[in-house]
């Protein structure tokens, strides 16, 4: 009976049609839940890293610590330590038993700006004597003087929490010595604080192991680019 034929058929394609829609939902339900189980796997991965690279932070501060006190610096200077990285300078430890002195107000150093910049290009620098005090009434002398040793925009050193009068910086060369990948910068609020010949020889007795650590955790550091868009 035709007539059969012709009502039987609409009911096959609809359950085919209705098989291949179940089918696709479920696919679709399968996509979302591996999705969403790839999202849960790479959030825990990225923080494990954040805490493996967290700790190895601590350690490298804990570091300077023990150099700081090897100096026999005070609650008047600092030890900060820059690991060059995409023309840029980032800061990877920082120690003072002051905790006013400990605070970051930036994260990244342009190459070609303060010091920091003259130490990357000579390889050390070092000033003890000769810079004005920054007291009211004098601030502006201050300034004029930093901004005379090497370019540096006002507006920038006048948010710096320390305003030292004594400087001690060194770069650091890769463990094959073949270029150039940090600086360490001690720094006083007083003058005739850091006597070179007092500080050179601790300084070069710690590069080796320094530099070492820096190279060990280069690879728990995510590239500026991507730490600037993650806001580390």
């Amino acid at each position: 009976n035709w007539s059969n034929v012709f009502h039987i058929k609409p009911f096959i394609l609809n359950i085919i049609l209705g098989i291949r829609l179940i089918k696709k939902k479920e696919s679709k339900e399968d996509l979302i839940n591996d999705k969403e189980i790839l999202g849960q796997k790479i959030q825990y991965l990225e923080n494990t890293i954040d805490e493996i690279q967290r700790n190895s932070l601590e350690v490298f501060n804990e570091h300077l610590a023990a150099m700081f006190y090897k100096l026999k610096l005070t609650a008047n200077e600092r030890i900060s330590f820059y690991k060059y990285q995409d023309e840029q300078f980032h800061i990877v430890g920082r120690y003072s038993i002051n905790p006013d002195l400990n605070q970051r107000n930036r994260k990244y150093y342009p190459s070609n700006e303060g010091l920091i910049s003259k130490a990357w290009q000579d390889g050390v620098f070092h000033l003890n004597t000769g810079v004005p005090e920054f007291v009211n009434g004098n601030k502006q002398n201050y300034y004029t003087f930093i901004r005379g040793l090497s370019d540096i925009p006002i507006d920038t050193l006048r948010t710096m929490n320390m305003k030292s009068r004594s400087f001690y910086l060194r770069a650091f060369t890769d463990s094959r010595n073949i270029k150039r990948n940090s600086v360490i910068v001690i720094e006083s609020l007083n003058s005739e604080e850091l006597v070179f010949e007092a500080i050179n020889p601790v300084v070069t007795e710690e590069e080796q192991k320094l530099v070492s650590f820096i190279e060990r955790l280069s690879w728990e550091m995510p590239s500026l680019k991507i730490a600037n868009e993650k806001g580390f």
